[in-house]
């Protein structure tokens, strides 16, 4: 395996020595690709439980780290970030069966190199670990999907689509910022990951309200309304975001080049291939043939 692991990890140095650092090695990760993102002042509390993890600088809030992440690694080179409190990464093998998966650098390498034959500039798992659910769905759904923080693996290109700019819901943010550059995001959704999550000292729950949990989810809709809308009729009282691209729409109003475009992209290639057509107007000429 060659793709380095970016954790971002705030005041939780036991979680990550009790959770994900042993997932990874157990799972045939080489710790000299993992890099930890902590504050300036937990670093020797990280340096003395992890002395042999190289460790970078980072800023609290969930915002600062991931654009730090993101502006750390070179472009175009893939990094997989994963959370500080994940106990396995699964498969279901059947709808009601899951199993861990005991080679998790194989799979790392196998989701980059399948995201960059379709691609996608960002790749993640299920994120509900549900079998019944994961199982029912093809190996990889393509097209605008919600890619969890939990882990999920990403191939920066350097502009503003690497960053997010809200303090809360930045996996939402990030997929819609991908798939409005790339034109897909890439699921894997066999695999899944389990998490305690949101439990004990340090973390988001730090500084984690309800308040701002709701202005995230306000936040996304405001910056991507033709593919994102919140419900908040759920019986929880949690914002819901839903994603779905609403200006394929207006393909059904279009005709001449944009929608004989729409009949010769190959539905095989891309299962969200109608979104290209959105890109191509009289005289313009498929990018991808």
């Amino acid at each position: 395996m060659t793709v380095p692991i970016a954790i971002p990890s705030y005041r939780r140095a036991e979680t990550l020595a009790a959770k994900t650092m042993p997932m990874l090695t157990d799972s045939g990760i080489d710790l000299d690709l993992v890099t930890i993102f902590v504050c300036d002042d937990e670093r020797d509390v990280y340096a003395a439980t992890f002395p042999d993890v190289r460790l970078e600088r980072a800023e609290p809030t969930m915002r600062a780290v991931r654009n730090i992440i993101a502006r750390h690694y070179p472009v175009d080179e893939w990094v997989v970030s994963i959370d500080d409190d994940i106990t396995a990464i699964v498969e279901a093998t059947d709808p009601k069966t899951l199993v861990p998966v005991d080679r998790l650098d194989l799979l790392l390498d196998n989701h980059c190199d399948e995201a960059t034959v379709w691609g996608a500039r960002l790749w993640g798992l299920y994120a509900a670990t549900n079998p019944m659910f994961m199982y029912g769905r093809p190996e990889i759904d393509m097209g605008l999907w919600y890619i969890g923080g939990g882990l999920f693996g990403c191939r920066h290109d350097g502009t503003d689509a690497d960053l997010v700019f809200l303090h809360e819901k930045d996996d939402y943010e990030r997929s819609c910022r991908r798939y409005l550059a790339d034109g897909l995001v890439c699921r894997f959704s066999h695999h899944s990951w389990r998490t305690t999550g949101y439990q004990g000292a340090g973390g988001m729950q730090e500084y984690r309200t309800p308040e701002l949990i709701l202005a995230g989810a306000e936040g996304i809709v405001e910056l991507f309304p033709d593919i994102a809308t919140l419900n908040l009729t759920k019986k929880s009282g949690k914002p819901e975001i839903r994603l779905r691209d609403r200006r394929h729409e207006r393909l059904d109003e279009l005709d001449g080049p944009v929608k004989v475009a729409v009949e010769l992209i190959d539905p095989v290639a891309h299962q969200d291939h109608r979104r290209r057509a959105l890109l191509l107007g009289p005289g313009l000429v498929d990018p991808d043939g």
